[in-house]
């Protein structure tokens, strides 16, 4: 079978791929991992370039009811034949959503004219705080979609409510490719912090530094960029933790990796998750976690590879921070690295593959 014959996969998000975050590492490697599986993946979003895939900026915003308003109308309108456009061109088998937005509304009325199988993607805040309209819309979405994939067992808990029947439904945790994310030079130092991910609010970032405050003798590093970094460098100001705290802004994989391994701790204080990638690729480099036990976090760390405590707590996360650090304490760098292995991107794209390949045969 020629490359041109394969099934089409149209793989769809609404979230930049500047965000850099979770969502954008999932469909990287989605696109890397379907073709040896005998797919052709297109990746279509709000702020891909010819090199990467097929720009499309879809309007989803709408009223409180779910509906669009009055004002909002022509902007549906011209992402809904703009999606026809794409779509014509790419004739896809399956058209995959990531991260749930009004744009599900658009593929659903366009279904039945393109004849696509449909899969959505839930990835954490999209299922366990949408907004306003989407709560309004999101239980008919998920019930029309011909499969639904969330990567943690409490989002699939929130698909099940949702009405999804489980011969739909399908848990795949995120996979980290521990072939590269795995553990070498430099050596761990002590005292020594990572954490990683977008300047947002629900990273608790916030809460990092006031747990931070109280442990003098660490030092920190919080890969990543977003809105929140102007408050956190004045947080790093006020509490006096210039010297130990570095806002090194987005790292490339190579300097992210050598970060973490160098690091004693990875620390992820977040408000919200998933099925955190970052914590897999931190544990995958020998690097144990402190963490908070919110969405997939539990589902990853064991007694041994990680200390989870509730969110919003800054004591309770200094605490864990200190015990983290603690050289006798119940922490093993080994552990991390093999429970990694079991949440590799092997398994997850492999589950992936699986479903585009069967509802592309129907």
């Amino acid at each position: 079978m020629t490359a041109s014959s394969l099934p089409r996969i149209l793989l769809l998000s609404a979230t930049p791929r500047s965000d850099r975050g979770g969502v954008q590492r999932m469909m990287d490697r989605l696109v890397e991992e379907l073709p040896p599986r005998g797919l052709t993946p297109v990746r279509a979003g709000p702020d891909e370039t010819p090199d990467s895939g097929t720009r499309i900026d879809l309007e989803v915003g709408a009223g409180r009811g779910g509906r669009p308003t009055l004002s909002a109308l022509p902007g549906a309108g011209r992402s809904l034949l703009q999606l026809a456009r794409l779509l014509a061109r790419v004739r896809p088998a399956v058209v995959n959503l990531h991260f749930m937005t009004g744009a599900a509304a658009y593929l659903l009325a366009l279904r039945p004219v393109f004849g696509y199988r449909l899969v959505f993607s839930g990835h954490g805040a999209d299922l366990l705080e949408p907004t306003p309209g989407m709560a309004a819309r999101l239980p008919g979405f998920l019930a029309a979609a011909d499969a639904v994939t969330v990567v943690s067992g409490e989002l699939a808990q929130v698909a099940r409510a949702h009405g999804v029947p489980e011969d739909r439904l399908h848990m795949i945790p995120n996979g980290a490719d521990t072939h590269f994310w795995c553990p070498g030079p430099p050596e761990a130092e002590p005292g020594r912090i990572v954490a990683s991910g977008r300047l947002l609010p629900n990273k608790g970032f916030d809460i990092l530094l006031e747990a931070l405050s109280g442990l003098p003798d660490a030092q920190c590093t919080i890969a990543g960029e977003g809105a929140d970094r102007a408050e956190l460098e004045g947080s790093i100001a006020r509490l006096g933790l210039g010297a130990r705290v570095h806002l090194a802004g987005h790292l490339e994989p190579e300097a992210l990796r050598r970060a973490l391994r160098r690091a004693s701790l990875f620390a992820m204080p977040s408000r919200r998750e998933g099925m955190p990638l970052a914590l897999i690729e931190a544990l995958a480099c020998g690097t144990p976690a402190a963490a908070t036990a919110i969405g997939g976090i539990p589902e990853v760390l064991t007694e041994a590879t990680g200390i989870v405590v509730p969110p919003e707590d800054a004591s309770a996360f200094r605490a864990a921070l200190a015990r983290g650090l603690d050289h006798g304490g119940p922490l093993s760098r080994s552990a991390a690295r093999a429970r990694a292995e079991l949440f590799s991107d092997e398994a997850c794209y492999s589950r992936y593959a699986e479903i585009f390949r069967t509802l592309a045969a129907r």
